[in-house]
């Protein structure tokens, strides 16, 4: 395991070596991981290597490391509807990322907290659509997310022209 910083946000990052070429799975080995440690022990990513670099002196060389692999699918699957593309150009955008898939994991893209903040503020202020925090936590992709919203009423999801912006503070209660 190792930190590394990304967008000024520090996360963490697993590298694995298979012996004998066996089978490497990343979301099955991530999904072992967290029923066996706390949640912020949990690596955001686990990239497969043929070897760990060392130093001379046989130690990691953790400068060598590639930087992670923040996939959380081998096939991306585009947008469906329009709530779905916006909702991918918000996640791009916020991520910094050039594409992100429909069923791709917010938190195995390199998502964390406070980015989840930051995509509640850049729906609201981009696109009008009011997306509680509580909704990214438990609807992770966006296919899931989508499905969430249309599932509201659209009143409960735009906001109106009379109604107040969304501060901070009001998100995070959320």
């Amino acid at each position: 395991m190792i930190t590394y910083t990304r967008q000024n946000q520090t996360a963490l990052s697993g590298y694995a070596v298979m012996e004998n070429h066996a089978y490497f799975d990343a979301e099955q080995l991530l999904n072992h991981l967290r029923t066996q440690l706390p949640a912020y022990m949990v690596p955001d990513s686990i990239t497969q290597l043929t070897a760990m670099p060392l130093t001379v002196n046989g130690k990691l060389d953790s400068k060598a490391l590639p930087l992670p692999q923040m996939s959380s699918s081998n096939q991306y699957a585009a947008p469906r509807t329009a709530l779905e593309q916006t909702l991918c150009q918000i996640w791009q955008t916020t991520l910094e990322l050039e594409q992100v898939g429909i069923h791709d994991n917010f938190y195995r893209l390199g998502g964390n907290s406070i980015l989840a903040v930051q995509l509640v503020r850049n729906a609201q202020k981009w696109h009008q659509i009011a997306i509680p925090l509580s909704a990214i936590i438990a609807n992770p992709s966006i296919a899931a997310l989508a499905q969430y919203l249309d599932t509201i009423e659209l009143g409960d999801i735009t906001q109106s022209q009379d109604a107040p912006a969304t501060t901070s503070s009001q998100v995070m209660e959320l």
